[in-house]
Order: C-alpha cells, then structure tokens, then sequence
C-alpha cells in the first residue's frame, strides 16, 4: 500500500501543472479529464503553448491511452500464453524508454537538464546502498538543488551586463553582434567596446 501511495504522489502535481487544462470545462469532462491524468497525457498537455491546443493534447492523449491500454491489455492476455517466456524479448526496457520519450523535450532548457543529470548521478551512486525504489525518491534532492541554483538562462560570466541572456565571455574572438548571443540584440553595445 505505501509504494502504491509514493507512486501516485506524482499525480497531484501533475494536476497542479494541468489544472488550466480543465479550468472552464464542465464537470462530467473534468471528472472524465481527471481519468485522463498519467503522465502521457500531462507531458503532451504541456508541451503545447496555446491553451486551446493544450487541452486537446490533454485529451486526445488520454482517451488514445485508454484505448490502447485495454487493447494492449486484451492482446497481452490473448498472446501471452503462445509467446512464452516475453522476458526473452527484452519487453521490459519498453516503459523506461516511453519515460524517456517524454522527458527529453523538456531536457532543452539547461537547467532542467542540470537537475535531470544531478539527480541521475544521486540515484546512480545511491543503488548500491539504498533498497530499490528509494533511490529514485533520493535523487529529487537533484531537483531541489536545481531549484535552489536560480536563473533561467544559459551559462553566464560572474556579474556580466547581458544579466539574462547566453554566455558571457570575457575576451576572445567575438561574433558579428559583438558577444556570443545568436539573436546579435547585445551587438551594438559589444561592437563599440571593440572599436
């Protein structure tokens, strides 16, 4: 009972980062909605920017799971007899790839990727010592000290004046806008100071 509790504890917060989603529907679709809540269904529903398209995503994805679920469910117990031992398929490394699918969009910004990569390396080095399960819950110290790191940008210089945006370097080659930023918007100010 209390792994079944640690496990659903992601659920709550995925209706937290979704709750627009079903703001403003009516109460038979939020209910049916809050079947729809996995974590498919809440990674699509966020990867989109419009609202509109968010709860679509929310949706569609919802009742496709539900739907492929059972069916898979069905074929699983329909075929599983004929295919003997499906360990021999390697079919267990199916759901952490499917995990993986949906975490990787969100690993572009750095610092999610930092936090992703600092709690890996927490489990990683907690498996050894810990029973299993626990390692995983260990490494959202990772998270928490991502959290805790601050910035929303890029790597950056120490007290540099682009505060927010890319790398700041400190001499060097410098590109066409005068820093290392791709959009050139620090250009003028760097183009002078090499002047």
């Amino acid at each position: 009972m209390a792994a079944g509790l640690v496990l659903n504890a992601r659920l709550p917060l995925f209706g937290l980062a979704v709750a627009d989603v079903l703001g403003g529907v009516r109460w038979p679709a939020r209910l049916l909605g809050s079947h729809a809540l996995v974590d498919q269904s809440a990674a699509f529903a966020l990867a989109q920017r419009e609202p509109a398209r968010r709860r679509a995503a929310f949706f569609v994805c919802g009742a496709l799971l539900y739907v492929m679920w059972n069916l898979g469910t069905l074929l699983g117990v329909v075929a599983g007899r004929a295919m003997g031992d499906p360990g021999a398929l390697g079919l267990d490394a199916a759901e952490p790839m499917v995990l993986l699918a949906l975490v990787l969009p969100a690993l572009r910004e750095p610092r999610t990727r930092r936090a992703a990569l600092l709690g890996a390396a927490i489990a990683l080095g907690c498996t050894p010592f810990l029973p299993g399960g626990l390692p995983v819950l260990v490494a959202l110290v990772g998270v928490a000290a991502a959290a805790a790191g601050g910035g929303t940008g890029g790597s950056r210089g120490a007290g540099g004046p682009h505060g927010t945006g890319g790398s700041h370097d400190t001499g060097g080659a410098r590109g066409p806008g005068g820093t290392h930023d791709t959009d050139g918007s620090h250009g003028a100010a760097g183009a002078e100071g090499n002047a």
